[in-house]
């Protein structure tokens, strides 16, 4: 069996997931434990330096941000659009 999938976030990614963090009045340190992650690596998903984040961790910050998988593929997916004008 293969290796778990690994996801390259991209930066509009950890916006997504600071902003509902945020809009949900929760600390870094809370979300952290409850991903039982650390606080530091999940401050660098969200600042958009993680190289690469776990596809379960994925789907867990889906689950305690209540954040539809659909909106976090959106948002790692979204290229920079040039700005119309």
């Amino acid at each position: 069996m293969g290796e778990p999938a690994k996801f390259t976030p991209h930066p509009n990614l950890g916006m997504l997931i600071r902003n509902t963090r945020k809009a949900r009045d929760l600390t870094l340190n809370e979300v952290a434990a409850q991903l039982g992650i650390g606080q530091p690596y999940l401050h660098k998903i969200e600042a958009g330096g993680a190289a690469s984040t776990g596809f379960v961790l994925i789907c867990r910050i889906s689950d305690v941000l209540r954040i539809p998988m659909t909106h976090l593929k959106a948002a790692a997916l979204e290229e920079s659009a040039p700005a119309k004008g």
